[in-house]
């Protein structure tokens, strides 16, 4: 078997979740005045995932569709890109999840609303922080962000 991991250690990446803070529904078009945050959900199964310890790290990306500065997000706000040191439980389901929050005002918005391909990064590292054997990526949906109307600025009315 060299080369390849067993099947029961295989890892799945789920399709990440988009969401302003306090939505319960996943949203792809996001006001820029808005928190938000991404949360991606993975799952190890299998007879091995209780003999695997050490971490994870999840990296959430935002590449710019047209002009526009690309995203490496910070979702922690720590100042470093990343969610690193995710602890695994080997005593657990199985079941991970993180959270990519994100504050208002981070995204440029343009002038018109700016696009985003959003992906995802997953790497494991061992008991010791040395890069592990499972790695991981998704892409997920387009995003939009857009700049809203001003408080006290007429709304356009619908032509009758």
């Amino acid at each position: 078997m060299k080369g390849k991991l067993p099947r029961a250690s295989k890892m799945p990446a789920t399709i990440p979740r988009w969401r302003p803070e306090g939505e319960q529904d996943a949203q792809t078009i996001i006001a820029c005045d808005e928190d938000w945050y991404v949360k991606v959900e993975w799952d190890l199964w299998g007879g091995l995932m209780h003999h695997l310890c050490g971490y994870f790290c999840v990296c959430v990306y935002l590449e710019s569709i047209g002009p526009g500065p690309d995203y490496n997000l910070d979702c922690d706000g720590n100042g470093q890109p990343c969610l690193e040191w995710i602890e695994m439980d080997p005593c657990g389901d199985g079941h991970y999840e993180a959270y990519c929050r994100i504050p208002a005002g981070t995204i440029d918005c343009g002038e018109c609303g700016t696009l985003y391909d959003v992906a995802v990064t997953l790497k494991s590292f061992n008991a010791c922080r040395n890069p592990g054997h499972i790695a991981a990526y998704c892409k997920g949906p387009t995003l939009m962000f857009y700049k809203p109307a001003e408080e006290g600025t007429p709304q356009p009315q619908p032509v009758e």
